[in-house]
């Protein structure tokens, strides 16, 4: 891990490529995680844990089950439709083991990504308002939604969304996960971005 967190990735994926060979069902589902967020190894990521679930089932990996993370994959590499059966398997699996609306907030926020991204923005913003009614500072979610927003033409409220969203990032509201201190997650906006973004929507007011 400390050759990850510094960067030194093709290094690191040797010693976690000797794990595995020793280890699967122990580093299988970590090599998987490692190649999605740090590596960004999206075809490779899907093989480590599509290969999990055959050996272990379904199970947490890093605090989300392995369908969200083949899910994510699926998202970055644009292949929607994957990318919304993986996660509505998700969370059919955490509600199925936890109890209705026990999801993790970031299946719904991914939802809505995946709803932005297919141009279908007021399903997108209700995943967004589902997501924002359990964590009201999440600022990424204020942001995607105020994209939704201005593809409307509800240039009010993308106004302020965005406005709020800033305020929320600069109390470090995010996406909250471990490791975001060392990698951004697929999505997650920076501060420059609303600063930027938020600048030029008034320029043009």
């Amino acid at each position: 891990m400390p050759c990850f967190k510094s960067g030194k990735y093709e290094i690191g994926m040797k010693y976690l490529d000797e794990a595995v060979a020793i280890d699967e069902k122990e580093y299988l589902n970590y090599r998987g995680f490692i190649k999605v967020i740090f590596t960004k190894q999206h075809s490779e990521a899907i093989v480590d844990f599509k290969r999990a679930q055959i050996l272990l089932k379904e199970q947490y990996t890093m605090d989300h089950p392995n369908n969200f993370w083949i899910s994510v994959c699926y998202l970055q590499m644009n292949q929607l439709d994957s990318a919304k059966i993986y996660m509505e398997r998700c969370n059919k699996w955490e509600q199925e083991l936890k109890g209705e609306d026990k999801d993790h907030r970031l299946n719904s926020f991914y939802l809505g990504i995946i709803e932005y991204e297919n141009n279908n923005f007021e399903r997108a913003i209700q995943h967004f308002d589902k997501v924002l009614a359990w964590y009201s500072n999440f600022s990424d979610a204020k942001y995607y939604k105020s994209e939704c927003c201005k593809r409307l033409g509800r240039k009010e409220e993308q106004l302020a969304l965005l406005t709020s969203a800033l305020a929320d990032i600069k109390q470090g509201y995010s996406i909250v996960e471990d490791n975001t201190i060392y990698e951004n997650y697929p999505y997650q906006i920076k501060k420059s971005w609303l600063e930027m973004t938020l600048e030029n929507l008034k320029e043009k007011k």
